[in-house]
């Protein structure tokens, strides 16, 4: 098996998914501050480096946030001190086909972008919306695929990136030229969550004991947008003798048994428009059976 190491990325101060996949043996690194855009292309072209002094991987897999700028993503993958590093890069996205219409009708712009790049589509949940006819389509019901991947049809070309970048770039300062105004701040007007997606983020950790159908209950309720429009939820909770995942994607819950890995924090974190944190953090205690000794 070749040596990994995975790279993730969480919109949010308290990321889930590093934990969720070093609880599966691999060498996870997790990347800071909840999005991979212009404003991170420093920090994450040096964990790249150090990465790869540290660990010598024949293998890196990169896993940004849900909203992350793709095309930004490839631009540090290009850079003239990162590429000689690399070999071939694959590009695959993923799509949840549950909630993608809901996604595109309120973020048209942000998914055409990301399809325009992407050299093939894997669509979880199985049904077909395609925005790139050229893609190749992998089908997968409950995250098992159909087929099995073909690296050779990922290959994406990276100058092919970094040109739609700076296409996208010029054709934002002509805008500007034309009386929209200038912008130096390093395009974070483009990438400021909070103002163009209408997001925050939300976390808090998780102290005692909690009740698996307590928990279904608040992910029904939190599905029912009585805390807002929750997009995803997830944490990670004592329960009983162990622990255990919960987590709302694409408008369902899902729960099931972890194993942590070494030190472990229980907590919560929450993707949206949240228009009732503080009831949010109270239906949370109230699953509590007990205070942790």
């Amino acid at each position: 098996e070749r040596r990994t190491v995975a790279l993730v990325n969480d919109f949010g101060e308290m990321g889930i998914d590093a934990s969720r996949l070093g609880n599966r043996g691999a060498e996870v690194v997790e990347l800071p501050n909840g999005c991979i855009c212009c404003s991170l292309r420093g920090d994450l072209a040096k964990q790249l480096v150090k990465v790869m002094k540290r660990y010598q991987p024949e293998r890196i897999l990169i896993e940004p946030s849900g909203v992350a700028d793709v095309t930004s993503l490839l631009a540090v993958l290009n850079r003239p001190d990162i590429r000689p590093l690399l070999g071939q890069l694959h590009l695959y996205t993923l799509i949840d086909a549950a909630a993608f219409l809901k996604d595109y009708a309120t973020l048209p712009d942000y998914f055409e972008m990301q399809a325009e790049v992407a050299p093939v589509f894997v669509i979880n949940k199985t049904d077909l919306s395609m925005l790139n006819p050229r893609a190749h389509v992998v089908t997968a019901r409950f995250s098992m695929m159909d087929e099995a991947l073909d690296p050779d049809r990922a290959l994406v070309a990276l100058m092919t990136a970094a040109k739609a970048e700076e296409d996208q770039d010029n054709a934002r300062d002509h805008a500007e030229d034309h009386g929209a105004g200038k912008h130096h701040e390093d395009h974070a007007h483009h990438h400021d969550l909070e103002q163009t997606l209408g997001f925050t983020s939300w976390s808090t950790t998780l102290s005692g004991f909690y009740e698996a159908e307590s928990l279904e209950r608040l992910l029904s309720s939190a599905a029912r947008g009585d805390y807002g429009e929750i997009r995803r939820l997830k944490g990670l909770a004592h329960s009983g003798e162990g622990w255990i995942l919960f987590e709302l994607a694409g408008g369902r819950s899902y729960m099931t048994a972890f194993a942590p890995q070494g030190e472990e924090r229980a907590r919560v974190m929450a993707i949206g428009k949240i228009t009732a944190p503080e009831r949010l953090k109270s239906d949370l205690e109230a699953c509590a059976l007990q205070a942790a000794e």
